[in-house]
């Protein structure tokens, strides 16, 4: 019995969201107010390194899955031209890169490079001040572009129904 690719999808983000939950939870609610040892103006929660690891386990595993997706559209459109609405998809995945890649530039160029107090500490490094800004500024409006052409495909296909 073949299961379909949306089926599998639905339940590995399923699942990661729910580890992804219970990992914060245990975060915040186990041994979140310990202090530091050494110096108790901080503070060292228990699952800090639990916590590493996940975040380093999912990332490892979500780069293993991109490179593996790569690959496999390659050879998958080596062999065919495909097109998706009378445009070469060759064309808009290189399209998409550059305008992903313009605009995690405007957004390091963009980015502030105030210093920041971390554990009473003031954190001056410009490019990382410039990065961190960039990451943030980039998924914020990769969302929003994700949610503004779900719903604009969803109001097509409703739309196209009628």
């Amino acid at each position: 019995m073949k299961r379909s690719p949306y089926r599998i999808s639905s339940r590995i983000l399923c699942v990661l969201s729910a580890l992804i939950a219970l990992m914060f939870v245990l975060f915040f609610l186990v041994g979140y107010n310990r202090y530091f040892e050494e110096d108790s103006q901080f503070r060292a929660p228990l699952l800090t390194d639990a916590l590493l690891v996940f975040v380093a386990l999912v990332l490892i595993g979500t780069l293993a899955v991109t490179a593996w997706s790569v690959v496999a559209g390659w050879r998958q459109r080596a062999s065919a031209r495909t097109m998706v609405g009378r445009v070469p998809l060759r064309t808009l995945h290189g399209g998409i890169a550059c305008a992903v890649l313009v605009l995690a530039g405007l957004a390091w160029v963009l980015g502030s490079s105030e210093p920041l107090l971390v554990n009473g500490v003031p954190f001056t490094s410009s490019f990382w001040l410039h990065t961190a800004d960039m990451f943030v500024a980039l998924c914020t409006v990769l969302i929003i572009v994700t949610l503004v052409a779900a719903g604009c495909s969803s109001w097509l296909a409703m739309r196209k129904k009628r």
